[in-house]
């Protein structure tokens, strides 16, 4: 399926007219956000509208001097793309995720130039305005900026100041959920409303007090951009708060399906949304499951009842969203319920102290004395992140299980829960049968990773990447960069890596400019691979009268060689061009390959296996 030609847009590089629909993030020194196209400049010199207009920009060098914020209409020129994924294994699923968003293209723009400020929806401008100043006020009263990254995240949605490496360390811990503003922020904000107002709703004002409650909840999102899992939850305590108007005693079932109804109602894409599924799989596991976990223990004192109460909601949440969590993010916090003790009473003291804040900003003397009380909450959450996240086997990673077993884990779940509320023996047994059939599917996925004997060669734009896989050992091979920056390297084989449990690594160097690289791959007593690696032209000045016998042959580097000069030396049947080779170079060498009739494969296409006993090879599909 074409995309552009089907939605209208130009297949060359021109000029398009956009209007952010987020404040643009900077990601290594480059801005990225995602845009509506208003207009494009086609080839006549027409300006034209497309029927298509979500896109994905990612502006230049130079651009992260720049603060572009959402409703600001960019000028920007350059050439439209289709959003792929490299084809790697087991990687971000990051063209889906794209298309749930409505975005089928990206744009990388060197030049551009802001127009104006005046675009998007004037509601949700307005609402962008609002947190940018409260926002300044985090910083007019000297917050640091780290914690400046949380606070914006805690408190109002805003997360393009925190950085990477202490979203980490609040995922390790199990504490992500905090700086995502969610239910958990509205539940808090709701819950202090009704106790504040819950007098009013016994007297002939419940209406003026309904429409109080509604009004902060629904200003409360507002603020933090009106985001998808605000939005659901604001519609549903303003539900809730509607049923006390009435005097009915609301069904929290009919409401949680009252709100994801109406919200897919208005934004359908919501349903693609993983914030969705876990948002809902909480609520519905909490509701469901605490008032069972809760009868477990008795305690008299009030503060260890509190406590209980806390780790019991913890242990809920966990049930339900624990699968979903392992198919979508590979990890598993071990110490989550130390970490919602902590996280959870802080978390809902700093909210507060914000809204103080807020308050009394105009009152210097007032406001640096809440802001104390604010930086210290917010030091003492994050020491204690820290801290959880430095324990030992703070957290597994590297877990990878498929739809099925997503579903197998949900089915296990719901067996046992059977069981536990009617006391059903064949319940019991059929779960024993799932959790054997779950352990099966993931002793033959270990098995599958590693036998038969294979060598992957990966999809790394610009750099040289394989691994040699044999059922003792795993043999990576790259480019000197890559090996030098074991971060990247990490990113793209530690999915199989982890995955497949593989207890010896080896690394080997890949030559990335002045010399050759060849490597012969040994499969137990019989099977052996042969194969070179040219990134360099020097191998053709040698001459030879008996050419060698390789399995295949890759090209790397934009190594300056014919297919044709190669046949001199060697005797093979495959060719594979690295993704270190321009799209230029990629090109000729696949005319040129055709008219030899030689099999090739362009790992810029996605990454290829080869299986040395069977002699073939194969795309990866994820």
């Amino acid at each position: 399926l074409n995309t552009l030609k089907l939605y209208n847009f130009p297949t060359k590089s021109t000029a398009y007219l956009v209007t952010l629909l987020d404040d643009a993030k900077n990601r290594n020194n480059r801005l990225q956000v995602a845009a509506k196209v208003e207009m494009f400049l086609d080839s006549s010199g027409t300006w034209t509208k497309p029927t298509n207009n979500k896109i994905y920009i990612t502006l230049g060098a130079g651009s992260s001097n720049q603060v572009l914020t959402y409703g600001d209409r960019v000028l920007v020129y350059g050439k439209l793309k289709k959003i792929t994924n490299l084809g790697n294994p087991f990687e971000f699923d990051y063209k889906t995720f794209m298309f749930h968003n409505g975005i089928y293209q990206k744009l990388f723009s060197q030049h551009f130039r802001l127009i104006s400020g005046q675009g998007g929806s004037a509601i949700i401008r307005l609402s962008h305005q609002l947190r940018r100043y409260l926002l300044s006020v985090y910083k007019k009263y000297g917050l640091p900026k780290q914690l400046y990254g949380i606070a914006g995240a805690l408190t109002l949605g805003y997360r393009q100041e925190l950085d990477r490496q202490t979203q980490q360390s609040f995922a390790h811990s199990g504490a992500m959920h905090i700086l995502a503003v969610s239910g958990l922020h509205v539940g808090v904000l709701f819950a202090l409303l009704f106790f504040l107002l819950k007098p009013v709703f016994n007297t002939r004002y419940k209406l003026l007090a309904f429409l109080l409650i509604v009004i902060v909840l629904w200003g409360f999102a507002f603020i933090t951009g009106l985001s998808p899992s605000v939005r659901r939850s604001a519609f549903m305590f303003s539900l809730v708060a509607l049923a006390k108007v009435v005097r009915r005693q609301s069904n929290i079932y009919n409401t949680l399906a009252a709100s994801a109804f109406f919200m897919l109602l208005l934004y359908p894409h919501d349903l693609f949304n993983v914030g969705f599924w876990l948002s809902y799989s909480a609520v519905l596991s909490i509701v469901y499951f605490q008032p069972m976990i809760y009868k477990w223990l008795f305690f008299r004192y009030k503060i260890l009842d509190w406590i209980w109460g806390l780790i019991s909601v913890s242990i809920a949440a966990q049930l339900g969203t624990m699968p979903l969590g392992l198919y979508v993010f590979h990890q598993f916090p071990n110490y989550f319920l130390f970490t919602n003790l902590l996280a959870i009473p802080l978390a809902t003291i700093i909210l507060y102290l914000a809204l103080l804040l807020f308050v009394v900003s105009p009152v210097p003397l007032l406001a640096r004395l809440v802001m104390f009380l604010f930086r210290n909450s917010l030091s003492f959450l994050f020491f204690g992140i820290k801290f959880i996240e430095k324990l030992p086997f703070s957290y597994s990673s590297g877990i990878y299980i498929s739809f099925l077993q997503l579903l197998v884990l949900y089915a296990i779940i719901f067996l046992f829960t059977s069981f536990l509320i009617t006391k059903n023996k064949r319940n019991f047994v059929v779960s024993i049968y799932v959790i054997a059939f779950f352990f099966l599917l993931n002793l033959y996925d270990n098995i599958s990773l590693t036998k038969p004997e294979r060598i992957i060669f990966y999809n790394v734009p610009k750099h040289n990447l394989a691994l040699s896989i044999s059922s003792s050992k795993i043999t990576v091979l790259a480019d000197t960069e890559l090996l030098n920056n074991k971060v990247k390297l990490n990113y793209y084989i530690e999915p199989y890596i982890k995955l497949s449990r593989s207890k010896t690594i080896d690394y080997k160097e890949v030559s990335s400019s002045d010399s050759t690289y060849f490597d012969k791959v040994r499969f137990y007593n019989t099977a052996k691979s042969s194969f070179y690696i040219s990134s360099s032209s020097k191998i053709f000045d040698y001459y030879t009268d008996k050419k060698l016998d390789l399995d295949f042959v890759v090209l790397a580097n934009n190594v300056y060689a014919k297919i044709s000069d190669l046949t001199d030396l060697f005797r093979f049947k495959s060719i594979i061009f690295s993704s270190s080779n321009s799209m230029s170079k990629r090109s000729h060498w696949t005319k040129e390959a055709d008219k030899l009739g030689i099999k090739y494969f362009d790992l810029a296409r996605g990454s290829v296996i080869f299986y040395p006993a069977k002699m073939i090879f194969e795309r990866w599909k994820n």
